[in-house]
């Protein structure tokens, strides 16, 4: 297994051992993938990446907030050492005996790497960087336009539930929102969760590379 700063390569057998790292990497034939929290001076970066993505879009400055703060969590996924996709979430610590939860803001792939398994990925690792310590959150919630069938289609894969909608919450243009709660995220299911769900994720990135390739061959 070769060696990545803060983390290991892995490949679809090994992951179970993947979900208690700091950072993911995965070698494929054609370069390396990987996932790990975003830096200060990435901001700028992953604020233009979502804003090709999504209207009104995350500023640098809030980019910059989660990076740095306490109370946020902020994550990027890389093909061989370029941003390619940048996920956050807002925590809310323990209190009064409530257990510590993340709301997920946009979780944004590049539109020229999207449906080839690297969201469902990120979305997995940024659950996973709020599972474990300092966050340790128990629950997650995030709100999903109703058409957005691809993003709730990994949600629901990666435990999320729709318990509500909020009416014409989206504009440019209108449309509802659904409200997707995960629980259970101390829990060892939930890892076994994240873990298949990556497996697949990975499948899916590794036949689209080499489609791919037989295209651009």
């Amino acid at each position: 297994m070769s060696q990545h700063p803060g983390g290991n390569a892995f490949d679809v057998n090994q992951r179970y051992s993947l979900v208690a790292e700091a950072a993911w990497v995965f070698q494929h034939p054609g370069g390396t993938v990987a996932c790990r929290p975003l830096r200060v001076e990435e901001a700028s970066m992953a604020a233009a990446i979502e804003a090709t993505r999504f209207q009104p879009s995350t500023s640098v400055s809030s980019f910059e907030s989660l990076i740095s703060g306490h109370n946020g969590s902020c994550c990027g996924i890389f093909i061989d050492g370029t941003l390619v996709g940048c996920a956050a979430a807002n925590i809310t610590p323990v209190l009064d005996g409530y257990a510590a939860e993340a709301f997920f803001d946009n979780v944004s792939i590049l539109a020229e790497h999207s449906g080839c398994g690297l969201g469902l990925v990120l979305t997995a690792y940024l659950l996973a960087l709020c599972s474990r310590a300092p966050h340790q959150c128990s629950r997650a919630t995030l709100e999903v336009r109703t058409g957005n069938v691809a993003a709730k289609r990994i949600y629901a894969r990666l435990g999320f539930t729709c318990h509500g909608i909020r009416k014409r919450y989206y504009s440019h243009p209108t449309e509802d929102a659904e409200i997707h709660w995960l629980e259970n995220m101390q829990s060892p299911e939930f890892n076994v969760v994240l873990s298949e769900s990556v497996s697949h994720a990975l499948e899916l990135f590794h036949v689209k590379q080499l489609q791919r390739s037989e295209v651009d061959a």
